[in-house]
């Protein structure tokens, strides 16, 4: 899905909020992951709350700027 994606950005010329392949949104300790995912994929509550919420929102406000 994350190639799918990365053909559409270069088809349409849009942002793509990549968290799969993002280094520094994925520098986390093993602690925190087993806190922030519940599997794999999805995100805990407190990973939506803490980790996934506030990294979105500043790139989405970069991405606008």
């Amino acid at each position: 899905m994350v190639v799918l994606l990365q053909s559409i950005q270069c088809k349409w010329n849009i942002a793509l909020i990549d968290l799969w392949n993002d280094a520094a949104f994925n520098d986390i300790t093993t602690e925190q992951r087993s806190r922030y995912m519940a599997d794999s994929i999805h995100p805990t509550r407190e990973g939506y709350l803490e980790w996934w919420t506030p990294y979105l929102k500043r790139i989405i406000i970069t991405i606008i700027s």
